[in-house]
């Protein structure tokens, strides 16, 4: 036992290093792995594959976007990620290897994969990089089973502007690392040979992506930098250039450490634990903790997980306006929006349907919001316009999927079809997309659709002007289209209360607009107390049934916020917390 484990002590060091990520990206940052299938759409078409595959680095874009389709589920996200960590770890020990580097420096070929997870640790880092890696990586290692001379010239000549093709801009990683093993062959053999194919590589290097710029749109200095490794093309990550940096010196530069023989395995163990100590750190600190909480919002909405997202913010308030709405919006679908809104962190009205952003993430939940309350052209607007702005011009089978059903709902039968098409050349989708179909010009199966038989009679048809600026109004006539929309009604009154129109609120109340109601939630009773009591000083003659302890909690904290005592709106944020006049108070300190 002891003499196997002393044979595969490597192996099994990087099975367990493969597993602690892949427990850690699972249960800590789920929501990062199912973002990266939320913006991206791969076809099982040949157009696509080759549209694709057809740029420098494009079969590791393609590949990327294959994995990408499958972290829906975060447990195979997370073991892409463990996979392709210890790929590029176990390549790496086999180029060192090559150069002769002792075992004992077994935990250093672990440090290039401390940027890569740094790097994945952004929600915009792409698999396409790691994938590029163990590529290049590969490509080191067969270099180095050629010894001779002209094996060596054949290898450069043909795999470099394969590489090139495949992996993109990383191929200079296997430049740099090729001209610095050339240039000391050169010396050690006093030879000039070597040097000349250092130059070959390094002008083929540099040749490629020139030639790429004469007949693609891309730019010399973006082809030179990569182009789809990261969602944001122009730009270059410091996690990016040290991963590349590492690994394309460590190869070489490990063999020139001095070997401990005595006592080795200690030197291992404090070798993997500084690395471990400090990796970790590195690693975490390019985690966004407040991007992951806000993700997890957003899965939740897109599963309708409506419970699930009220218990997680009981847990912990969001802390977000992002994650506000979609608290907000799952209050709303369980029917608690108005007795519950108050007792989290609200941010005003930026956290209930927040103005429209032109980028790809903000408008979603807001999106989300306006679909459940039958504002079908103005979801289908909102992600249009969230699609399209996707920086790398990618396509969001999740997005295709919502436009679908917006114009299936609004009757327009061919355009739905097109996304459609679309979608049943996808892998999560397909079966979805084809039962849809069967919907196209069926109005009666339409109708007697649970959700979009609902928003047909929800949705107000004629045309009217889409105000961001006048929320309220164009909730009133959604809400008036159909009285049967509580969610229009509660989304408008609250939207009044955080932007403390209370006169508006007075009005709708006042006018017998929400007379029907036979129940007036805890918010609105608050609001209303406080509005009375302003105006008549007392409760005598309150047209609305008001609950006793609500009036008495107005009439205390009226008391009190007049006495200007020391202290007074702390002492009644601590004893009215999660109220609307809390709020107030908070607001009006801001």
């Amino acid at each position: 036992m002891k003499e196997q484990l002393l044979k595969y002590w490597k192996m099994l060091v990087s099975v367990g290093v493969g597993c602690a990520i892949f427990g850690w990206w699972y249960q800590e940052y789920p929501a990062h792995i199912i973002y990266q299938e939320m913006f991206q759409m791969f076809l099982y078409d040949g157009d696509y594959a080759w549209e694709r595959i057809m740029v420098p680095g494009g079969m590791a874009c393609y590949l990327s976007d294959f994995l990408s389709q499958f972290c829906y589920n975060p447990k195979f996200g997370a073991l892409f990620v463990a996979v392709l960590c210890v790929g590029i770890q176990r390549l790496l020990w086999r180029c060192m290897k090559q150069q002769g580097v002792s075992s004992f420096y077994y935990p250093l070929s672990f440090l290039p994969l401390l940027p890569v997870l740094h790097f994945m640790g952004d929600e915009n880092a792409l698999f396409s990089f790691p994938i590029s890696l163990v590529m290049t990586l590969g490509v080191m290692w067969g270099y180095g089973l050629t010894y001779s001379l002209r094996f060596r010239w054949i290898y450069v000549c043909m795999m470099l502007p394969l590489l090139y093709g495949m992996a993109g801009a990383v191929h200079f990683i296997f430049v740099v690392w090729l001209v610095t093993n050339e240039l000391h062959r050169a010396a050690a053999e006093r030879k000039y040979a070597p040097v000349g194919l250092a130059l070959v590589a390094l002008t083929l290097s540099v040749l490629c992506p020139f030639l790429c710029s004469l007949t693609l749109q891309y730019s010399f200095t973006r082809l030179m930098t990569g182009v789809e490794y990261y969602r944001y093309s122009d730009v270059l990550l410091p996690s990016e250039i040290w991963a590349a940096v590492l690994l394309a010196f460590l190869p070489w530069a490990v063999p020139h450490f001095p070997v401990i023989h005595k006592r080795a395995w200690i030197g291992v163990a404090i070798q993997m634990g500084v690395v471990t100590v400090g990796g970790w750190h590195y690693i975490k600190d390019g985690l966004n903790d407040e991007k992951e909480e806000a993700l997890q919002y957003y899965c939740l909405v897109t599963q309708q997980q409506w419970q699930k997202i009220i218990q997680k913010a009981e847990k912990k308030h969001p802390e977000s306006p992002f994650s506000m709405t979609c608290l907000n919006l799952a209050l709303a679908k369980q029917g608690d929006l108005g007795d519950r809104m108050f007792e989290f962190s609200q941010q005003g009205t930026g956290g209930l349907l927040p103005a429209f952003v032109r980028d790809f993430t903000s408008p979603l939940p807001t999106a989300e919001a306006y679909y459940h309350m039958g504002m079908v052209n103005t979801t289908q607007r909102y992600y249009f316009e969230a699609m399209e702005a996707i920086p790398n011009y990618q396509k969001s089978a999740r997005c295709i999927k919502r436009l679908a059903e917006t114009n299936i709902v609004n009757g327009d039968y061919k355009v739905a079809e097109k996304y459609l098409l679309l979608l049943q050349k996808t892998h999560l989708y397909e079966e979805w997309a084809e039962n849809a179909m069967t919907y196209l010009g069926n109005e009666e199966k339409i109708n007697a659709h649970p959700e979009w038989g609902k928003l047909r009679r929800m949705r107000v048809e004629e045309d009217f002007f889409f105000n961001g600026k006048e929320h309220p109004e164009m909730l009133g006539k959604v809400f008036e289209h159909n009285r049967q929309n509580r969610m229009a009604s509660d989304y408008r009154l609250a939207y009044l209360l955080l932007k403390q129109d209370l006169d508006a609120f007075m009005t709708c109340y006042e006018t017998g607009e929400y007379a029907e109601a036979a129940y007036i939630p805890r918010s609105h009773q608050e609001a209303l107390a406080y509005m009375w009591l302003q105006k008549h000083g007392d409760f005598k003659d309150i047209p609305w049934k008001i609950s006793p302890s609500i009036t008495q909690g107005m009439m205390e904290f009226a008391r009190v916020y007049m006495s200007k005592q020391k202290n007074a709106n702390e002492l009644l944020r601590r004893k009215y917390r999660g109220t609307y006049w809390e709020y107030l108070l908070n607001v009006r300190k801001g």
